[in-house]
Order: C-alpha cells, then structure tokens, then sequence
C-alpha cells in the first residue's frame, strides 16, 4: 500500500545512503501493466487487499526514479520464485545485497567464481578459442569445493545453519569475461559474443550438475531433495542451486595480472585508462591488456593513453586500430540493449528445464546509461529485461547522482550536451549579510566534539558555515576553518543551482571520506573531518525539513565580510578512493571497488 512512498524513498539521496532498494515486480502487475489496468494492493502484514493503483502510474514512478539516481530497481519476485529449484519447500521475498543472490529465509550466500580470462588457447590470434575441457576440469573442482565449505564453515546464526545444511545452496559464478572476449577478438556488443556468454555458463552449469551429482552418489543428496525440481526431473543432486553471477568487486582484483586484468562479474571494461594518485601526482594507469597489446603491435605512446583517457574510450581515436577500438568496449560505448541482452544469455530465459538453465540463481549486472540518456530509454531497458526473462535489473545513467565516484573524460560527450545557460553578469558571490540567524550542530568525533554553525539570512537561505574543532592555532583547526570557508563560498555563489541542491552536492562529496580513525556505527559513523561535517549538514536540513522557521533559530552575529572571489568556478565533485586517494572507484550494483589498491564499499 506504500508502493509510491517507497519507490520515492531514495530520490533525496542524502537520507538513506547505506543500502541499494529494488521494487518486487509480480506477474499480476506486469499482466496489469500490459492491459492497461489497476493492480491490488496488499497488506504484507496479513494478506489484506486494501486498494488498487494504476499499474502504469507505479511503472512510470519506478522508471523516473531510476533514471533520476538509479534506484529503485526491479526484481521480477514471481519469476524468481516460479525458477528457484527448491520452490517446493521455501518463498522467497528478497535477494542479497548485490541481486545476484534470491534467498530464502536464513538462506546464505556461498559463492565462488571462475577466472575466465586464465581459459582461452591461442589468444588474439585468429586460432583463439576456448580451452572446455580445462574449463570443465575446474568447474567440476570449484563445485566440489564448495560444498565442501557449507561443512567447514562457521554460521553466525543456528537457523543459517540449520538452513545451509538444508539446502547446500552453492553459487558458481565467473569474472573475467571482457577480457577473455578481448583474447577471442569479439566485441562485448556483438551476437558472437552474447552467444558465446551463453554457451560458457550453460557448459558451466553442466559440469557443476555432473559434480553434483557425483557428490550425491557418494554423500546423498541434500535433505530438501525430494519434491524438488531436480527430483521431478529425475535428477539425484547434492545442491539445491549450482550457478550464480556475482559482481565479483574485490576478488576480481585479487585475480588480476599487471598485463592481463580481471573484469567482475560479466561487466564490460568500464574505461581503459584511469587517473591514478601516486603520492600526490596525477598518472594515468592504463589497462594492461590494452597496453600489452599496444606495446606488442608498436602504436602504444603516453600521448594516446592520454587522449583516450580524455575520451573515455578508446573508439574515436585515431591513433587506435579499428579492429581493437571495436573490441575493447567499455561501459558507455555499449547500448542499454547490449548490456540486457548480454545479462539475459547467462541468465537463461522462462520454460527452461531445471537441468539447462546457465543460472539457478541470478546475475548481477549493471545497466549503464550515457548522461543524455532519456526516461523512455530506461523504460524500454525495464521492459526488455521483463521480456527477456532476466529475474531483475540495475541501471544507473551517467552523472545521475550528485557526486559520482568515477567519471571518465569524455569530451566528446560533453559537447553534445546543451550548452549551459549564459553566467549572471556582476560578482560571482551574493553579498554576505551583516545579520544573520543561526542554528549550531555538534557533532561526535574519533578526534573530540565539532561543532557546526549554520548561518541563514532573512528568507532562511543559508550562506555560511562555520567549523570549530580542536585548539586554535592546529592542523585540524586550520583544515576545519577552510573547509568551513568553501562550503561557505559555495553556498553564496551565484548560480541556478538552488542552493539546497548545493548542500547535498557538499554531503555526498564529503560523507565517505576516510581518515586514520572512525567514531560511531552504520548511519552515525564518523570517519574524517570531511564526513563530520558532512554529517553536520545533513542533520541541517533534517532540521529545516522539520521546523525550519527563522524564529526558531538564534540570532548571531555576522563576523567580518570575507574577500570576494572573482570568476569563480565548482567543478563537478569526484570522490577519490578513500583508502589510496586514487582515482579508480567504479560503481557496480551499489559497491564502489577500487582498481588500485582493492578498498570496496561492501566488504
């Protein structure tokens, strides 16, 4: 019944920032939504119907918001279930944190996945194909390894375990697969290459079944076997699902080599030059297998790195070969539709047998939007994956939340965008007030108590912060002092951008920075001055959400008028990596990972 509330929970980003939403789509509301007709809608809580809504008003809303910040997404909850191998014994409701994973109550999360770029014979020749049988060698291995760890392993929770030994859920995956597609000279978007997708997670799942099924021979099969799919199927099997792709953010790093890296999950390359921060100096880190192969063939020179990390991309450049400008694609040179149909091939459609679908579980993928990207785009992109049969689906279109933890240079794109309206003539700031109303926040921190000044002016609009933390005359001080007087130039500059959208502009640049120290847990954790004073300002606007009224603030003083800034500029707020300052931080399914030193938001 609060379908709208929370379809629009997430459209002011700075209040919940910790966890990704998805929607629960089921086939009466897409049967709804294709007739053009209302939906019930039920009370969890006890079955109750309690109204109808449009099924095309919720479609729309889901479509806006998404296109807005990339959230929510869309999980096709009747579909997953109707699929899930053990549906005779269990309900899903949800999935884990990244999609990849639907699980039933207490269910748990045991994956593991299979680096495809270590599984190609004659690599980048005309001779490359893939080595199958040393595929299903490993395959076979990884499955009986596995399920051995749902023995060994320790489980926070009695009704996890019980449900782990229940079920033996194991979830084979890969990672790697845009540069073994690189190795076979095929591009990402490309029949050749969905089809082989396909073909590798089918050969896959049939080597983890094989195990399986050997395991049981020998070991039994799991104890909710009978009545199962397998079981109607005539298949003896030791694990209720066998497949999964997860969006492998760390270990793909792990399993990376200086000339050959490792994509997670079934992601494209998401750029092939990156900006490194190397003690304070900018370099360009290049990916290794564009390098190796531009070193190979002789037409590798800093200046074209540059020029495609300008770019974005490697297609358009004239320097690069045409064969590899199309072989390596990266994100944004890749069409929604590409992107869906690639997550469908190892997703396997409806009506498949139990024993050939390539995944028992789900595949978690991004679904990448360039900035200029429209809301019908998304839209059509939300129902391809209904008619293709993925089980759900994550989009994200470029530049669609404040601050983006990686952006690539591509000037291209950017002259494609309308031009920007003409500056203000006159200062670039308003005029300071010489009186003001005020509004003090303090904040906990690992380093002592900050508080945080918010001066308004008479209709309320704030202009100035003011930071203390720390003795007069310190570093921390002196930092607090100018970053209180940034925020504060920022507030005061002249522009079309309303002045709140400013503020939360500064909170997600700030909110995730780290330090050498950290104070509180989940929402209230404090890791730096940056995100304290993040944390100040959020619990600002919360405050003038609420009851923001001049009257109610104190009256302060103004101090003395600070310098004019002359031609002043914001540029757009990029987040460095918060463990090695570089900037390499890629968004996949809600996780920022870092290509340089492995940090990841979800670990």
């Amino acid at each position: 019944p609060d379908i709208l509330q929370f379809i629009e929970s997430k459209a002011d980003i700075t209040q919940i920032t910790n966890f990704n939403i998805s929607v629960a789509i089921t086939d009466a509301f897409m049967e709804a939504l294709e007739k053009g007709t209302e939906y019930e809608l039920i009370n969890p809580r006890n079955g109750e119907v309690t109204g109808k809504l449009s099924a095309k008003l919720v479609w729309d809303k889901l479509v806006e918001n998404a296109w807005k910040t990339g959230e929510p997404g869309i999980v096709f909850i009747d579909r997953i279930n109707r699929r899930n191998p053990n549906n005779h014994v269990e309900v899903i409701e949800a999935t884990n944190p990244c999609g990849e994973q639907p699980l039933p109550p207490y269910g748990s999360c045991n994956l593991g996945s299979i680096n495809l770029a270590n599984f190609v014979k004659n690599p980048y020749t005309d001779q490359a194909e893939v080595d199958w049988e040393r595929l299903g060698e490993v395959a076979r291995t990884a499955t009986h390894f596995l399920d051995n760890v749902i023995d060994a392993n320790k489980y926070p929770l009695s009704q996890i375990a019980e449900k782990a030994l229940r079920d033996r859920r194991i979830g084979l995956g890969i990672m790697g697969w845009a540069e073994m597609l690189v190795q076979m000279g095929l591009p990402y978007d490309s029949e050749e290459a969905v089809a082989l997708g396909n073909r590798v997670m089918t050969f896959i799942k049939q080597k983890a079944l094989e195990e399986s099924m050997a395991l049981a021979e020998v070991r039994g099969p799991y104890p909710e076997w009978e009545g199962s799919q397998w079981h109607k199927a005539g298949l003896k099997v030791r694990n209720a699902t066998l497949t999964t792709v997860a969006p492998t953010g760390t270990i793909s790093l792990f399993a990376a080599r200086p000339d050959l890296p490792c994509s997670g999950g079934i992601e494209p390359k998401f750029a092939l030059v990156f900006t490194r921060n190397q003690a304070g100096a900018l370099m360009l880190d290049v990916d290794g297998q564009f390098a190796s192969i531009a070193r190979r063939e002789g037409w590798y020179s800093d200046e074209l790195m540059q020029q495609v990390a300008d770019r974005g991309t490697a297609r358009g450049v004239s320097g690069v070969p045409e064969k590899w400008q199309r072989i390596f694609a990266t994100s944004h040179d890749i069409t929604p539709e590409w992107h869906v149909r690639m997550q469908a091939a190892f997703q396997g459609g409806d009506g498949l047998p139990v024993d050939q679908q390539p995944v028992d579980a789900a595949v978690s993928k991004t679904i990448n939007f360039p900035h200029h990207a429209t809301v019908e785009d998304v839209g059509k992109s939300y129902a391809l994956a209904w008619q293709l049969g993925l089980k759900g689906i994550t989009v994200y279109r470029d530049g669609s939340r404040a601050s983006q933890v990686l952006t690539t240079g591509d000037k291209t794109k950017k002259q494609e965008e309308p031009a920007a309206p003409p500056a203000p003539q006159g200062p670039s700031l308003r005029p300071r007030p010489t009186e003001a109303v005020g509004k003090m926040f303090v904040v906990p921190t690992h380093f002592g108590k900050m508080t945080l000044d918010v001066h308004m002016d008479e209709d309320g609009e704030p202009f100035e912060i003011i930071v203390n933390v720390g003795a007069v005359g310190s570093d921390l001080m002196a930092d607090a002092v100018g970053m209180g007087m940034l925020v504060s130039k920022m507030l005061r500059l002249r522009s079309d951008v309303p002045v709140r959208e400013r503020i939360e502009i500064v909170i997600d640049t700030l909110k995730n920075i780290g330090g050498s120290g950290s104070y509180g847990f989940g929402p209230n954790r404090i890791t730096s001055l940056a995100s304290a004073i993040a944390k100040g300002l959020q619990r600002f606007l919360a405050w003038k959400d609420a009851n923001g009224k001049l009257t109610e603030a104190t009256p302060v003083e103004a101090t003395a008028p600070q310098p004019q800034m002359k031609g002043a500029q914001v540029d757009s707020p990029v987040d460095p990596c918060p463990e090695c300052g570089s900037f390499t931080l890629v968004i996949g399914e809600g996780c920022a990972t870092c290509h340089n030193c492995g940090y990841s938001k979800c670990s």
